[in-house]
């Protein structure tokens, strides 16, 4: 059993067994567009192809972001930035989905990234602060610089 504790402090029970409740805010189309990217998922060769044509595509500067919103960005995704995804957190707020706001960079190695980390960072538990359906959020200390004193 997984509990969950709510605002008002009462404990409520989660269940990922009633899929009616789980999927009741995806549309037919939108579920099968999710099966067919688990499915793919599911197959090691491919997910390895799929990445390395993607590095090498990125690389060449050819244009495949948008291919890559359209189909991991969109499934895992909400938006680029707090504001963009919004609208998202709207949306799953009122299905009665909360929202983890997810932050992570890699190969950060300046001042200015470093603060852009943490200025984000802050923007995220503001935000989180005033939109009750924001439960958590969560961020990669490793886009943080650290010093020993």
């Amino acid at each position: 059993m997984n509990l969950n504790k709510d605002m008002d402090n009462s404990i409520q029970e989660i269940s990922f067994d009633n899929t009616e409740i789980a999927f009741k805010s995806k549309s037919d189309a939108e579920l099968k567009r999710t099966h067919l990217l688990f499915t793919a998922m599911n197959h090691n060769w491919l997910v390895k192809v799929g990445s390395a044509l993607t590095l090498k595509a990125l690389e060449w500067k050819l244009p495949v972001v948008w291919a890559a919103r359209k189909t991991i960005y969109q499934q895992f995704c909400g938006g680029e930035t707090i504001d963009r995804a919004s609208e998202v957190i709207q949306a799953l707020a009122k299905n009665g989905i909360e929202t983890l706001l997810n932050y992570s960079v890699e190969g950060l190695e300046n001042e200015e990234a470093f603060k852009a980390t943490f200025d984000h960072t802050i923007y995220a538990i503001r935000f989180a602060s005033k939109n009750k359906s924001v439960r958590a959020i969560c961020t990669k200390f490793t886009g943080y610089e650290y010093r020993l004193v």
